[in-house]
């Protein structure tokens, strides 16, 4: 379930920023062309007609061509091996960790993937690791790779939004963030019975919305 979303400070920083838990589902009429995305399924015409950029904006506070740097502190190593390997060019070199630092080429962008909601660096480690010691801003090309709609929608359930089991179907393991008595209460709006345990609720609402 996503915890937080980043956002920009007055720095011009990507921040983030907690959110608040507090899920509750109701079912609600189809949306209209410009509806809120939570409310949209993953196939309506709705959401195919919005442009990537929009999607990464809704579920994750910017777009790829938002992003042109980030700190080295904003940033999580993805391939320990290659981080090594930069560690131990710089060791071999004779130079200090900021000489070293120094003689890279810090214009050039490294790659790094938005992915788990976290920065990864995914090539140019040496480029990382000198900016690190230096202290000193990347540039980026960034790839986001996680999926905006199933985002957007535990976004939505994390703020208490109504989100419809319809769009709920195209996630069904998202209903256990829901507790025994909002699973309860959901199970008899859709007219099923709703004692039982929490896992008897849950298979009760899959088999209910395979069907949807």
């Amino acid at each position: 379930m996503i915890t937080h979303r980043w956002v920009q400070n007055s720095k011009g920083e990507y921040v983030a920023e907690a959110l608040g838990h507090k899920p509750v589902t109701t079912e609600v009429a189809e949306p209209a062309a410009g509806d809120e995305i939570w409310r949209m399924k993953a196939t309506s015409p709705e959401y195919a007609a919005l442009t990537i950029d929009e999607l990464d904006r809704a579920a994750f506070g910017f777009s790829r061509e938002d992003i042109t740097t980030l700190q080295p502190k904003q940033l999580k190593i993805k391939w320990q091996v290659d981080y090594d390997n930069a560690v131990e060019t710089q060791n071999a070199s004779g130079l200090t960790q900021v000489e070293w630092a120094k003689t890279i080429d810090l214009s050039k962008p490294i790659d790094v993937t938005y992915e788990d909601g976290v920065f990864k660096v995914d090539d140019g480690y040496h480029r990382y690791y000198a900016a690190k010691i230096l202290e000193k801003p990347l540039n980026v090309s960034l790839e986001i790779k996680d999926k905006p709609h199933r985002t957007i929608v535990e976004k939505a359930l994390s703020e208490g939004k109504p989100v419809p089991l319809r769009v709920l179907a195209e996630y069904p393991d998202l209903l256990n963030e829901y507790s025994i008595t909002e699973l309860s209460e959901i199970c008899h709006k859709q007219g099923l019975l709703r004692s039982g345990s929490k896992s008897d609720l849950i298979n009760r609402l899959e088999r209910h919305l395979q069907g949807r």
